[in-house]
C-alpha cells in the first residue's frame, strides 16, 4: 500500500469531481504511474473516496 502522509495540497477546485495531482518525482519515487486508482482520505473527517492520480511538475512536492 502507497501512503502519502501530511500532504500539502496547493490547489483545490470544488467543480472537479475526480483526479488528484500529485509531484512527478514521488510518482516515480514509488512507482507509481499516471492514470492509477488511489484512495485519498481526509484526516479530519475520515471521509474516503476513490480517484485518479495525475502527474504535476516535478520537484515541488505538492499535489493538487
Amino acid at each position: 500500500m502507497w501512503k502519502i502522509h501530511a500532504v500539502k495540497i496547493t490547489f483545490r477546485d470544488p467543480a472537479s469531481m475526480g483526479s488528484i495531482a500529485i509531484d512527478g518525482d514521488l510518482l516515480d519515487a514509488e512507482g507509481k504511474r499516471p492514470g492509477e486508482k488511489v484512495s485519498v482520505a481526509d484526516v479530519d473527517s475520515m471521509n474516503r473516496f476513490g480517484t485518479w492520480v495525475f502527474r504535476c511538475a516535478r520537484g515541488r512536492g505538492s499535489s493538487a
